[in-house]
Formats: C-alpha cells, sequence, structure tokens
C-alpha cells in the first residue's frame, strides 16, 4: 500500500497490503470494524521476506486515527502518525519521521529514521530506537479485465461465474455469490448491505481489480460451506482509494502494492 488512514467506524482507507489482523476498537472495548486474520497461502500474491516481517505495511505513510489499536508490528516507508487516543499492542516502525499524539500508548518499541515527535503522556513501553529503515519491494498485480458489466439490482441475487469482466456494481441489499477460480474488473463496488458469499469448494476464490475498489458500509462476506478466510484473495492494482465501509465484514488476503 501507499498511504493508508483508519478511523474509528468510518473506513479503511487507501491501500491496504498482506497482513494478520486488523481491527477499529472503540473506547469500550467494542469491535466496530475489523479484517480477518489474513495468512501468506500458497496461491496468494507472493510478498516479500520483508513484507513477511510487518503484518500492516505502507510504502509512504500510515496515519491512526480516532482509537484504533494496532494488534502486530506496523511499519510506514517515510511517515507514521498515531493520534489520540490510538496506539499499538506491538510496534511501530518509520523510514522517516514518527508523530505520537496526548495518551498515545505503544506497548513495543518506536523506531524511526528521522524525528520523533510525543505530545503529553505518551508512553513507549518498548523504548525509543533512532534506526535507517529499509523499504519493502511490493510486486505489481496483473489484471486483465474484460468488457462486460455487471449490475446487480436492489435485493436481487447474482451467481457470477469466474471470469473477465469490466465493471461490477452491487446495489443495495443485493446479494453476489462468487465461486473458486479468478474473477478480473476494471472496478468493483458494492452498495450499503450487500451479501458476498464465497464459495471455494475447488480452491481460493481470487478477486483482481484495476482502478476502482469500494465495499460499502455494512458489506458482509459470508463463507458457504467449507471455505475459509484465507482462501479469498483481494488484488489491487489502482491508485485510488480503496475504500472498506463501516462495520463490513471483509475475509481473506488483501494486497494493494
Amino acid at each position: 500500500m501507499d498511504d493508508v488512514i483508519l478511523e474509528l467506524g468510518l473506513k479503511t482507507a487507501s491501500r491496504i497490503t498482506t497482513g494478520e489482523s486488523m481491527a477499529l476498537i472503540d473506547g469500550k472495548g467494542r469491535t466496530v470494524q475489523s479484517l480477518t486474520r489474513l495468512t501468506h497461502g500458497s496461491g496468494a500474491q507472493a510478498p516479500t521476506e520483508c513484507l513477511e516481517a510487518y503484518p500492516y505495511y505502507a510504502s509512504n505513510k500510515i496515519e491512526i486515527r480516532n482509537g484504533v489499536i494496532l494488534p502486530a508490528d506496523a511499519a510506514a516507508g517515510s511517515e507514521f502518525q498515531i493520534s489520540s487516543p490510538g496506539g499499538s499492542e506491538a510496534n511501530v516502525i518509520s523510514g522517516g519521521n514518527m508523530t505520537l499524539s496526548d495518551r498515545v500508548v505503544i506497548k513495543g518499541t518506536a523506531s524511526y529514521a528521522g524525528t520523533l515527535t510525543k505530545q503529553n503522556q505518551v508512553q513507549v513501553l518498548g523504548g525509543e530506537i533512532k534506526a535507517l529503515f529499509n523499504p519493502c519491494i511490493l510486486p505489481p498485480v496483473v489484471v486483465t479485465p474484460g468488457t462486460l458489466d455487471i449490475q446487480v439490482p436492489d435485493r436481487a441475487s447474482r451467481d457470477l461465474v469466474p471470469g473477465s469482466y469490466r465493471t461490477l456494481d452491487v446495489r443495495s441489499a443485493a446479494t453476489l455469490v462468487l465461486h473458486s477460480g479468478e474473477y478480473h474488473f476494471q472496478d468493483f463496488q458494492t452498495q450499503p448491505d450487500v451479501a458476498i458469499k464465497i464459495v471455494a469448494d475447488d480452491g481460493p476464490v481470487v478477486i483482481r481489480v484495476k482502478s476502482m475498489l469500494s465495499f460499502a458500509d455494512r458489506t458482509r462476506m459470508q463463507l458457504q460451506a467449507n471455505a475459509q478466510t484465507n482462501l479469498v484473495q483481494i488484488l489491487y492494482a489502482g491508485m485510488n482509494e480503496f475504500r472498506i465501509g463501516g462495520n463490513d465484514t471483509i475475509f481473506g488476503q488483501i494486497y494493494a502494492p
């Protein structure tokens, strides 16, 4: 990913790469929005050895807002910002500057190559380390869209076979069924309250998107039969915002260099 912004109850914005788990947690400890555990399966977009070390990685900037708590190590190539009252259960690394706002708590180490700015009552329990950081290499995503546009009307259902399509627009409260195989899209978007059923009887369900990828609020992936979360792969090649809406349930390996 390039930049990523995590903000309570709103969205995880921009480009998420491969990771372990991610949750948006409110002040009472309730999970508002989450990404399920992501694993490096044999069919996944191969990460570099560098990426294996960081469940959350941004080639440019990570910005944490409004009480988001990172549960695992996170690294940014040039800038890392955590706003109050967010924090991290693990280590945070920046290849440039790092800013920690009032009352931020880092339970691991804070490593930075540039400058560290700490506001009032910041706690870095694992210690502060000034050190150089070598950015990870992100392999590109290859997408071959087709020419057919797909729209699933409001409250309708569509069983879509693997293949190459131009646009996919799943309207409000509709249901989309995806199967084992590869899907190529120019654009992929859902409207609120969409259900995406995953049928992975014969291997991974791979979703490749070239330009625009957006999951609206309350989009829910539902695993069918023996499907597992690591059998869903979302590969994004675009330069625009990759949006995951509030209260979404999105499973799988997510990679967006």
